[in-house]
C-alpha cells in the first residue's frame, strides 16, 4: 500500500498535533529526541490503524529485510537507524515514509546536514531502500514554530512542510 502527499500530510498533521496536545512536556522540558520520537510515532500507528493501513510504523529501526539497514554517503555504506520509519516489515516495496527528528535549539550543524543528505539519498530510486517520501522535522515550543522547520522530501527533492500542506 502506498500512501500519496494528502495521506501523509494528513498523517503528520493528526500526529504532531496529537503530540503537541498531550506531549508538549516532553518537548519544552528538552527530555531525549527518542522519547519523543517514539510518541510521534505512537500517534502514526494509531492513525495508520484507524484508517485500516497495513503499515509498521518503527522507531530506529535498524533492518533492511534480515541484513543491517545502509545508507551510501561519500561512496561508503553507513550503517544507520532513522527515527521513525512507516513501511512494511520484511520487504522494501511499501517503505512509505522514514522520518530524521531533531530537537529544538540542536547547535550540531553538521548533524541536521546529515539527516537532510539521508533523506535525499533514500527518497531517490536508485537507493535501494527507496522511501517514497522523508520527513525533516526540527521540534520547536509549539506546533506552528515546529512546521515553520519541517521539510519534506520526494523523489530526492526538497520541499518546505507549510507549503505542500496547504
Amino acid at each position: 500500500m502506498y500512501l500519496n502527499l494528502k495521506e501523509i500530510v494528513d498523517l503528520i498533521e493528526f500526529s504532531l498535533n496529537k503530540l503537541y496536545d498531550r506531549d508538549s512536556y516532553l518537548i519544552k522540558n528538552d527530555l531525549h529526541e527518542q522519547t519523543i520520537t517514539h510518541k510521534l510515532a505512537n500517534y502514526m500507528e494509531q492513525y495508520c490503524n484507524e484508517l485500516k493501513y497495513s503499515l509498521d510504523v518503527d522507531v530506529e529501526y535498524n533492518r533492511n529485510i534480515k541484513d543491517s539497514k545502509r545508507w551510501i554517503f561519500m561512496n561508503e555504506k553507513k550503517l544507520f537507524k532513522p527515527d521513525i520509519i512507516i513501511h512494511k516489515r520484511g520487504e522494501n516495496i511499501h517503505n512509505t515514509l522514514i522520518i530524521e527528528a531533531k530537537k529544538k535549539n540542536c547547535n550540531d550543524c553538521n548533524k541536521i546536514q546529515l539527516d537532510h543528505e539521508k533523506l535525499k539519498n533514500l527518497t531517490t530510486k536508485e537507493d535501494s531502500l527507496y522511501y517514497r517520501f522523508g520527513l525533516f522535522i526540527e521540534f520547536a515550543d509549539t506546533v506552528e514554530k515546529t512546521k515553520n522547520k519541517m521539510f519534506i522530501y520526494y523523489r530526492g527533492e526538497k520541499y518546505n512542510y507549510n507549503e505542500l500542506a496547504q
